[in-house]
């Protein structure tokens, strides 16, 4: 399909803010509008899904490089800024690395697969009687 500039405009603020609403909201057009031009172009969707993953590798660039390089935040004494000291985020290093590196990830994990099945019983007593008859085995059980 030939070159929409709503759609390119679309998909370049997607790709810079990552939000669906705001980018067609910034067009002054409703996401259904958007949504139908899309439906009628699936290049054009798959660019949409390009969009959204270009702003979410930004974003993680963004925390890897706050989180390794850090950055310069003002000092200031007697009301004037007098120099300025490099800040790092050790959670955003954690992340980075969680989701980087598997030796630092958190190590409970729980198993949420959930096997169905069924399970036969044979010979099974009907009543606490005849439970108590077949396990008796001379103990005397009895059902009071």
């Amino acid at each position: 399909m030939d070159a929409n500039p709503i759609i390119e405009e679309y998909l370049a603020r997607l790709a810079r803010f990552g939000l669906k609403s705001h980018a067609s909201r910034g067009l002054g057009i409703t996401q259904a509008c958007v949504n139908e031009m899309l439906d009628r172009c699936p290049e054009w969707k798959e660019r949409e899904a390009d969009a959204l993953e270009a702003f979410r590798d930004s974003v993680e660039m963004g925390a890897i490089t706050r989180a390794r390089d850090g950055w310069d935040e003002p000092v200031f004494q007697q009301g004037g800024q007098v120099g300025t000291v490099k800040k790092f985020s050790d959670r955003l290093m954690e992340v980075v690395l969680k989701r980087h590196r598997p030796e630092y990830r958190d190590r409970a994990t729980q198993d949420l697969n959930i096997a169905g099945g069924v399970l036969v019983v044979g010979d099974v007593a009907k009543t606490v009687e005849e439970w108590a008859a077949k396990h008796d085995h001379g103990q005397g059980v009895s059902s009071d």
